[in-house]
């Protein structure tokens, strides 16, 4: 009785660190953005009746023309 209990408990143990590496080594780092801190929408007035709207994606660039 008591090797069949210490079996279930060496059994359960592995199985457990198993599960616990297996799941840390699957995830992937999230690289950093690499979009200079612009990205969004950006609007303003100026004096008079202008007002500008920007738009910059995170592919901004002037070969892409975003």
């Amino acid at each position: 009785m008591k090797k069949a209990l210490r079996l279930t408990i060496l059994l359960s143990s592995v199985m457990m660190i198993t599960l616990i590496c297996g799941t840390a080594l699957a995830k992937k780092p999230v690289p950093p953005p690499v979009c200079g801190g612009l990205t969004g929408t950006w609007h303003g007035e100026e004096s008079g009746d202008m007002i500008w709207l920007a738009i910059h994606t995170s592919d901004s660039s002037l070969t892409v023309g975003g």
